[in-house]
């Protein structure tokens, strides 16, 4: 059953369960139209004004996000838009898994990289270093940044923000939704993969690259 809320524009769910879906609703300047109500429900063209909104939790945002990058990086298009998807989603996902006390991916690999620099190098820059270098390369597709042209191995850059925001959705899924299955298996196809010899120069073994 629904009812509506004409102060906040959003619709009421008597089901608990279904809260967390997505509510459309019509929004004129004089009054709110809602689409279970077809008596009220303008006709289209009725008024300049109207538009038509849907209410979004921020979970659905990212998962909507997310699906959207896997099923790009699937078939292998739009790289770059799968970075700044992807990179949108495990924001999203991590801001959300940190208010349940749950550690995101980035705050996780940021940590890792800072106990490794301190058991080398012996002094503690902290872990935002390490976070904004793993953001790097989302920020330059998604700010002007620095401005310069870039360098990027693209499907690299997409596996690693891919994997960062599946493991954050992971954290707050007790079973995953088809799509990211079908990534894993992806990933892991890709992880057996022998790289490209062409891709090192001759004489080196891809451990000696440096890569």
């Amino acid at each position: 059953m629904l009812s509506a809320d004409l102060w906040t524009g959003t619709l009421c769910l008597a089901n608990p369960v279904l809260e967390a879906q997505s509510r459309a609703y019509i929004e004129c300047p004089a009054k709110v139209f809602y689409p279970e109500s077809r008596s009220a429900r303008p006709q289209r063209g009725s008024h300049p004004e109207c538009v038509i909104r849907t209410v979004l939790t921020k979970l659905e945002v990212a998962i909507s996000q997310l699906r959207l990058s896997i099923a790009l990086f699937m078939e292998e298009r739009e790289h770059i838009s799968v970075i700044t998807l992807a990179g949108a989603a495990e924001e999203i996902l991590g801001k959300i898994a940190a208010s349940a006390n749950l550690t995101p991916a980035l705050n996780r690999r940021a940590e890792g990289a800072r106990q490794l620099h301190v058991a080398l190098w012996g002094n503690d820059p902290g872990d935002k270093v390490f976070k904004a270098l793993k953001n790097k390369t989302r920020n330059e597709l998604k700010h002007l940044s620095s401005g310069v042209p870039l360098a990027i191995g693209l499907e690299r850059e997409c596996i690693r923000m891919l994997d960062r925001a599946v493991e954050n959705y992971r954290l707050l899924h007790k079973r995953a939704a088809i799509f990211v299955v079908q990534y894993e298996r992806r990933r892991e196809i890709l992880r057996r993969k022998p790289r490209d010899p062409q891709a090192f120069p001759q004489g080196l073994k891809p451990w000696q690259s440096g890569r």
